[in-house]
């Protein structure tokens, strides 16, 4: 992959609602020449299953300039890296092998994988040795399965630090399942607002644990509510100097990639605005590195 030091990325998230090829006009405009595309609302955003729609959008990136480092790989409906239904499970496979060639013809070289969808609000759920096995037997099924698309294409998988309620969602199971793979082609994703809900230690220290591991990131700010809000950077109560100085410590090589939210329509400041104030936020930041 390409250096891309002290480079902003959008994930396309941030327009989610709308259609992808009408919106890299103004993610370039911004300033952003990296993108994440999201592909989690296809009737809305975008529908990697459509070939006009693929069509479009490699016409709009070639217009303004903009390339695909990374896509979020589709976790709606019933697709999970976990699945222990035999039945899901091979759809599913199906579904990332698809995806991944699909990101590859945009020269795209990470895909950004919810490691289990199976989530609990019993905590100690997650931490059950069987439940938990049988689960983490599935994650390696499915990046064996993956290994020789990944490889045809040059593709990661970069495992993405979840939510506390996901059976990822603590640095116990999430390293467990990293050790439990042992595969050159999965990687991780930072994600932290997620980290932020993690007990024990700050962003920045999670980020340190995984030094020379990260292959992109999902930055948004938090406040510790419980949930994953996707705030703007300084929205919240993360400490973002630390954690840019913690991931160029981890050699990070790649675009900075943010996942932040459209800011809502009592916004009295529109959305493209937003974006360039949050590009300025994040250069001044990468400045100083």
């Amino acid at each position: 992959m390409n250096k891309q030091i002290n480079t902003p990325g959008l994930s396309t998230y941030y327009y989610a609602g709308s259609k992808l090829s009408e919106r890299i006009g103004v993610i370039a405009e911004a300033g952003f020449k990296k993108i994440e595309i999201w592909a989690n609302t296809p009737d809305r955003h975008f529908d990697y299953h459509k070939q006009e729609q693929i069509k479009e959008l490699e016409v709009s990136l070639k217009t303004y300039g903009v390339e695909v480092e990374t896509m979020h790989s589709p976790f709606f409906g019933n697709n999970d890296f976990s699945a222990l239904d035999e039945t899901q499970h091979r759809a599913t496979m199906s579904e990332f092998e698809y995806a991944i060639n699909v990101l590859s013809g945009f020269g795209g070289k990470v895909m950004v994988v919810h490691p289990s969808n199976w989530t609990s609000k019993d905590a100690s759920e997650l931490y059950d040795p069987e439940k938990k096995a049988a689960r983490v037997k599935q994650i390696i099924k499915s990046v064996d399965i993956l290994y020789n698309v990944c490889d045809k294409c040059n593709v990661t998988l970069a495992f993405e630090t979840l939510l506390p309620d996901n059976l990822a969602g603590n640095i116990h199971n999430y390293q467990e399942i990293i050790s439990a793979v042992k595969n050159k082609y999965v990687k991780v994703c930072v994600d932290t607002s997620h980290l932020w809900l993690w007990q024990g230690k700050s962003v920045e220290e999670w980020v340190d644990g995984f030094k020379g591991l990260i292959v992109t990131t999902h930055l948004s700010d938090n406040s510790g509510t419980g949930r994953d809000r996707h705030l703007t950077l300084n929205a919240g109560d993360i400490k973002w100097e630390n954690v840019f100085n913690a991931l160029q410590r981890g050699v990070f090589e790649n675009a900075y990639m943010l996942e932040v939210q459209h800011p809502p329509a009592s916004d009295n400041v529109s959305a493209e605005v937003r974006l360039k104030e949050l590009y300025n936020t994040v250069t001044g930041y990468l400045s100083k590195l």
